[in-house]
């Protein structure tokens, strides 16, 4: 690889995510525990209300309602929040690695990786049309897709086979 390729990659990482990111992600997460802790104590007043009045069928309907939406809501918002958490945080503190290569192709559906919606990349690093010099990794499907083309070479600092930062050589 070119040394001068190499340090201009070095000196002007396009980081995908920054310290920003994993504070609001941290926010979120708190909220989304407040709201949690505060439908949990609703629905366990609601549930010894209704017993200690001797109120059966309103104690079930109450359990069964209160109940589902509270799945519901740790299922669609808390749980997202806390894959992304995750993500956010092994990626601070994992290790990197800079991969420089050919765009093979940058995929348009989005697939579900750890709980985190990415799109598919593949990397030649070596001949063109050898397989055994592809790579693949994942880009975050919330954020916004880079602007490159099939057979652009650029560097792609990863940790594990996430992108998190980008540059178009």
């Amino acid at each position: 690889m070119n040394t001068t390729v190499y340090q201009r990659i070095k000196d002007t990482p396009t980081t995908v995510y920054d310290e920003r990111d994993l504070a609001a992600v941290d926010a979120a997460w708190r909220r989304s525990l407040i709201i949690a802790a505060a439908a949990l104590a609703l629905f366990i007043a609601s549930c010894v209300t209704t017993v200690i009045l001797r109120q059966k069928l309103a104690a079930i309907a109450i359990s069964v309602v209160l109940g589902s939406l509270f799945i519901f809501f740790w299922g669609m918002k808390a749980e997202p929040v806390r894959h992304m958490r995750k993500h956010l945080r092994e990626i601070h503190s994992g290790l990197t690695k800079t991969t420089v290569g050919r765009i093979m192709s940058f995929g348009s559906d989005a697939v579900s990786r750890e709980g985190i919606e990415c799109f598919a990349v593949l990397l030649n690093v070596g001949e063109t049309g050898d397989e055994n010099d592809e790579r693949l990794f994942y880009w975050n499907a919330g954020l916004a897709a880079p602007r490159v083309s099939v057979g652009d070479t650029v560097s792609v600092i990863s940790h594990g086979n996430d992108i998190v930062g980008f540059a178009i050589i």
